[in-house]
């Protein structure tokens, strides 16, 4: 028997949660990707096999502490509003966690094609939106882990969160027998339904009486007035073109210490060195295409997260975007550097960033929104930045060695770039359109030789000895990660 459901406010999708489940399509699935790469002693048994039943049983424990990774979507109906999320009541970890061996070699390139291989289809939206495959057949012994999260469940800075919650933390040992599976909570009724939607349309036409809306609607009109303005001056370049079904995927690895350094030289961000290096890569690839870049400004989409440090949410999607044209015009990237801080310092204190979230509510559900994506002349391509923990962490109990954060292509933006930040290093994942994009070595080839013209730019630091892994400074540090909010932008 279901659990009776308390009496709370409906678990609705937003607007752009909705917009998130009808812009995907099979051939352009809108989940989130998460790569995590473990030593893989802990998760194996003496005879090196995966211990996949116990790691499902333990990931089975820990999704009870995280509702969200247990409901579907249901749809309402006439007179009962939006689509809004449910306990599964056939929810099956076996469902949800697979193991799967990588072909050939085992190296990094072979896993790169597996996760591509694994996130191409769209996930089942009769189930919980999400998947977890453990990869075996490494380099080393290594064991990786590929988290899909779906778009409409969270955006980047919360799928971290909620894959943190669901492999970080220890557990305390339960025997097997004294497990119990947790009772699924009953939907609500058609009738709940019909008069929790005519309460929220009342509210909201009492809304449009108050000044703040009136405010809000101001925001709305200076966003759309400022798109106009930025579409009819985005170029036109070969980097926008409607997203096929074949992906890529690259990496290009950094040191954090040193992007760190080469930015306070500068006098700007880690990020601006990120889009320093996706200025650079965009250069040389429109160069290689003959494409004349003296006269191209391309503009980056840069998310940014929207809510402060300790706001309680668990899921879903709270972003915005920075519209910063690259000066890939500029040849010399620490020039470029110092050109892109500037644009970004602008780009905050347009009053875009206060319309988007606004217009995405407003406008999300409609089918209109769908094809502007695929229209859309705001942006050429899109970056993320997320710090990650400042130290080694174990996952599931083995170490946690590599972790790579994956961006879905929707619309005609074939081209994202995700940096994570993880114990000292800095990993910037390119994911491009397989079709677009055939030359992406020669993207990620020149983002590593500007990089290492902005690390020769700056001057050496003596080496210093590194915290060990009792000293508490180390602990203080982890423990205050562990209640911090990952943040984007």
């Amino acid at each position: 028997m279901p659990a009776v459901r308390p009496t709370a406010c409906l678990p609705r999708l937003t607007a752009y949660d909705q917009h998130c489940l009808r812009a995907e399509t099979p051939a352009r699935p809108l989940h989130l990707g998460i790569l995590a790469v473990l030593e893989g002693g802990a998760l194996a048994d003496p005879a090196g096999r995966l211990r996949l039943a116990d790691l499902r049983r333990e990931i089975d424990r820990r999704t009870v502490g995280i509702p969200e990774l247990r409901r579907v979507v249901l749809r309402a109906g006439p007179l009962a509003g939006g689509p809004l999320w449910v306990d599964d009541p056939a929810f099956r970890i076996d469902d949800h966690v697979a193991g799967v061996a990588v072909a050939g070699s085992g190296d990094h390139a072979a896993l790169l094609a597996l996760t591509e291989q694994l996130l191409a289809c769209p996930l089942d939206r009769t189930r919980p939106l999400w998947r977890m495959w453990f990869v075996t057949g490494l380099e080393g012994g290594r064991i990786a882990v590929l988290v899909a999260v779906h778009h409409a469940l969270a955006d980047g800075v919360t799928a971290m969160r909620l894959v943190r919650s669901l492999l970080e933390p220890p557990l305390p040992p339960v025997a097997p027998a004294s497990w119990e599976v947790p009772v699924a909570t009953a939907p609500p009724a058609r009738g709940e339904l019909v008069r929790d939607n005519a309460r929220s349309t009342i509210a909201t036409a009492l809304r449009l009486a108050r000044l703040a809306t009136w405010r809000q609607l101001l925001d709305v009109l200076r966003y759309l007035r400022q798109a106009a303005a930025l579409s009819r001056h985005t170029p036109a370049s070969s980097l926008n073109a409607p997203v096929g079904p074949k992906r890529r995927l690259a990496s290009v690895p950094l040191d954090l210490a040193t992007a760190k350094r080469v930015a306070r030289t500068q006098g700007c961000g880690v990020n601006d060195v990120v889009l320093a290096l996706v200025a650079g890569g965009v250069r040389a690839r429109l160069g290689a295409r003959r494409e004349r870049v003296a006269r191209l400004r391309p503009r980056v989409g840069v998310a940014v997260a929207l809510f402060s440090p300790g706001h309680g949410r668990e899921a879903g999607n709270d972003i915005g975007t920075l519209h910063v044209p690259l000066p890939i015009a500029e040849p010399d990237p620490c020039a470029r550097l110092r050109l892109i801080a500037a644009e970004r310092a602008r780009a905050r204190l347009s009053p875009m960033v206060a319309g988007e979230p606004l217009v995405r509510a407003w406008f999300g559900r409609f089918e209109v929104v769908r094809r502007a994506m695929e229209q859309q002349r705001l942006v050429n391509l899109s970056e993320t930045y997320l710090p990650g923990p400042p130290v080694p962490i174990d996952v599931l109990g083995a170490r946690l060695l590599d972790l790579l954060p994956i961006a879905p292509l929707a619309g005609n933006l074939g081209l994202s770039f995700v940096a994570l930040s993880y114990a000292g290093r800095l990993m910037v994942t390119v994911r491009a359109d397989g079709d677009q994009f055939p030359d992406l070595e020669v993207l990620t080839a020149a983002m590593a030789r500007d990089w290492q013209l902005l690390v020769a730019s700056v001057p050496p630091v003596l080496a210093r000895p590194g915290p060990q892994a009792g000293d508490s400074a180390v602990l203080d540090r982890r423990a205050a990660f562990r209640g911090s909010t990952l943040r984007g932008g």
